[in-house]
């Protein structure tokens, strides 16, 4: 072999080998790597390993997520809480507060101006002039009304719309004619001026005919616990009968 060639040979040892089948390759060296052309060129940046930083970014980016629920938690306990604290505060006091107000301020105003009945008692006394006679079975009594019971002209009383606040009877059997004198305790509505009326029933029975008459002294102003003198009656003798 020349001296030539023997240079050739050792110079391209490493790569090919001189006459040999075989090919040895040598490792690149740290931070190095080799090429498509068979050369060894440093590497750029560690590429590599940034691109498994960059799937612990995705991590981070799951992390991301978990605070994102942090925040859905956080929305819905104070959306909870805020709605039922509010909607439970605000409709039990309005609601309680009003219907307790309203209910009884409404219960109790109604009541005392709605103007119902004043009834109480007073003396009333005078005479009781009659003068037909009675029987063993004769009733008499005195009722009271509100005066808006009874005609004023003509005394008849409405008893389709009234009914009397209290009756109380007067002896009247076996009158012989004349006054009966009385005095009594009786009920009357205070909230408006009172009627007193006399009736005589002279002989019990129902199917005859009986007699009334209202006071001289209508309408009379009262107060309850006072005393009314004069409370006079005429009651008639005769009376036509009610048509059939």
């Amino acid at each position: 072999m020349s001296s030539s060639r023997l240079i050739l040979c050792l110079s391209l040892f490493t790569l090919a080998g001189c006459g040999s089948d075989s090919t040895a390759v040598k490792e690149c060296g740290e931070g190095m790597g080799r090429a498509d052309d068979g050369i060894c060129y440093p590497l750029a940046d560690d590429s590599e390993d940034g691109s498994g930083d960059d799937s612990t970014g995705d991590d981070g980016g799951g992390d991301d997520s978990t605070g994102g629920d942090g925040g859905d938690d956080g929305g819905d306990d104070g959306g909870d809480d805020g709605g039922d604290d509010g909607g439970d505060d605000g409709g039990d006091d309005g609601g309680d507060d009003g219907g307790d107000d309203g209910g009884d301020d409404g219960g109790d105003d109604g009541g005392d101006d709605g103007g119902g009945p004043d009834l109480g008692t007073v003396t009333i006394s005078g005479t009781f002039n009659f003068e037909a006679t009675t029987e063993d079975d004769a009733f008499c009594n005195i009722s009271t009304w509100v005066s808006a019971a009874v005609d004023s002209t003509t005394g008849t009383i409405d008893y389709d719309n009234y009914d009397y606040d209290d009756l109380q009877s007067v002896d009247c059997r076996n009158h012989p004619g004349g006054d009966i004198t009385y005095e009594m305790e009786i009920t009357v509505d205070a909230s408006s001026e009172v009627a007193f009326i006399a009736f005589v029933d002279p002989d019990g029975d129902p199917t005859t005919i009986d007699f009334e008459a209202p006071s001289d002294s209508n309408p009379v102003t009262v107060t309850h616990g006072e005393t009314y003198t004069g409370i006079d009656f005429e009651v008639p003798t005769e009376r036509e009968p009610p048509p059939e």
